[in-house]
């Protein structure tokens, strides 16, 4: 009898400190739910903005298989923490679709710890400034597993972008109005006639594993991005991949292992106007573009442009465009300075170890810089040296390209031909198991770094880390000490 009076007061004890701590609860909704349910799996709620409202930090809205269409914008409470997080997601096996109809799905201004997690997106809004959503000021937003889709092009002005950042104030100097450590993974953006991210101020965002398909542009920088890493992502088609001008400078951009198909650019860099602010420390290595037009557009300006470097990536095409010199045209590979006479400065550009390869039969002129053309290869690497010194300029020998299998070959000359030996392209380690585009099942959460945490900061002080593995970054770091780890590692 002692002992059961015991387990009696512990239950009691235990139910007293819970409900004294607010503890965690799921809100379900549904299309044939009722707002004025209580929001449990059996009397669910009927819209997102009545969940919303009922909503407090560690929540979790699980959302029935459905359309939901919204007469007004979601504007989700904010969590309070990585641990207390509000969690949007789909009911597991069901389909859910949100259609902002004709306007944004939701706002995130001054929002943070949020999750949105398996949800479909789509927008009909043509409006100038339209998108799906917005974020300002924002923070520690994580989407996975979604889907984004059917964004109309943009209409009568270029900040219309699927997914949309912007800041109070220009340029800021990577300061408090910036969106901070906000997290893309694992998510199928397709067939956005608008560009799927156009980020004008941002520090520290992760962008991974995503496949982008059919959009205008893939990920742009557009103003200011500080500290930004994209890395794995899977972009096919469309105009451009990556859109960078950063016109109020920005420092720390990591592109990396992401593999580029058919689309008319890669790079775009620069092109504006530079208002003289510093762009720095602009790294994009171990690529794969393939039948990509040009590879690398935009404008250099030696006030503007610090530490921007290009090695271990492979540019390679079986397609023969025939792109004629020009000073409104472009090259096959590198086309930069053309608006201006100054031409790249090896202060502040570094191009070695890539592979460039087109078919012989193309008659594109390959390499521009400050107006000047360049033959081939090795015209290019006499006359701008040290550019290029390692590059090569052969076939890459893909284990099968047709099935968008970018692995090397065994007899490949990308082998052991990058900066300290890795493999050229998107795969430097080989056939490690690495996974570019979206991963199966994957289920993982940014938070920040503590002493004796699990996971691996991105970049470390020492060194960025990519599968274990340290590559050049000096002294650039995400913002606010942010670490990528699975939900659950505490």
């Amino acid at each position: 009898m002692p002992q059961l009076r015991k387990t009696s007061l512990r239950t009691a004890l235990a139910a007293l400190t819970l409900a004294a701590c607010g503890w965690s609860k799921n809100i379900h909704v549904s299309v044939a739910g009722n707002d004025q349910a209580a929001g449990t799996i059996g009397a669910p709620l009927a819209t997102l903005a009545k969940a919303a409202a009922n909503s407090a930090p560690g929540d979790t809205i699980l959302i029935r298989g459905g359309t939901y269409k919204l007469n007004a914008q979601l504007d989700p409470k904010s969590g309070t923490s990585e641990n207390a997080r509000i969690t949007y997601k789909a009911f597991p096996g069901e389909t859910v679709l949100v259609d902002g109809q004709d306007g944004y799905c939701m706002s995130l201004t001054s929002r943070s710890w949020l999750t949105f997690d398996g949800i479909r997106f789509t927008t009909r809004d043509t409006a100038v400034g339209a998108g799906m959503v917005y974020f300002e000021n924002t923070r520690h937003i994580l989407f996975q597993n979604c889907e984004i889709y059917g964004m109309p092009s943009e209409h009568g002005s270029e900040n219309s972008a699927v997914i949309r950042c912007m800041s109070t104030g220009w340029p800021d100097t990577a300061d408090v109005e910036n969106s901070d450590s906000c997290v893309f993974r694992n998510n199928h953006f397709h067939d956005n006639a608008s560009p799927a991210m156009r980020l004008y101020d941002t520090k520290g965002w992760v962008i991974e594993n995503n496949r982008f398909e059919n959009c205008k542009h893939a990920i742009g920088g557009k103003d200011e991005p500080y500290g930004m890493l994209i890395r794995r992502n899977l972009v096919i088609g469309g105009e451009l991949a990556f859109y960078f001008p950063m016109q109020g400078g920005g420092d720390g951009v990591t592109i990396t292992e992401n593999i580029v198909v058919g689309t008319d650019g890669g790079m775009n860099i620069g092109g504006l106007g530079t208002y003289d602010n510093q762009r720095r420390n602009v790294k994009m290595f171990n690529n794969t573009f393939y039948n990509v037009g040009t590879w690398l557009f935009g404008w250099s300006d030696p006030k503007f442009d610090t530490l921007t470097a290009f090695w271990n990536n492979i540019i390679h095409s079986d397609i023969a465009l025939n792109i004629p010199a020009g000073a409104d045209v472009g090259s096959r590979f590198i086309s930069v300075g053309k608006y201006a006479t100054e031409r790249m400065e090896p202060t502040d550009y570094s191009f070695d170890y890539n592979n460039y390869s087109m078919p012989s039969n193309d008659r594109s002129t390959p390499f521009i810089d400050g107006r000047v053309s360049y033959p081939d290869l090795a015209a290019w690497r006499t006359a701008r040296a040290p550019f290029d010194a390692h590059s090569i300029a052969a076939d890459p020998l893909f284990v099968n390209q047709t099935a968008r299998d970018f692995h090397l070959a065994a007899s490949s000359p990308c082998k052991g031909a990058g900066k300290n030996g890795e493999d050229l392209g998107a795969y430097p380690r080989g056939d490690d198991g690495t996974v570019i585009g979206i991963l199966p099942g994957a289920g993982t959460s940014i938070r920040r770094a503590a002493s004796g945490g699990h996971g691996n900061r991105i970049p470390s002080e020492n060194g960025y880390f990519a599968n274990g593995r340290a590559a050049e970054r000096p002294a650039n770091r995400l913002g606010n000490g942010s670490v990528v780890a699975p939900f659950g590692a505490h």
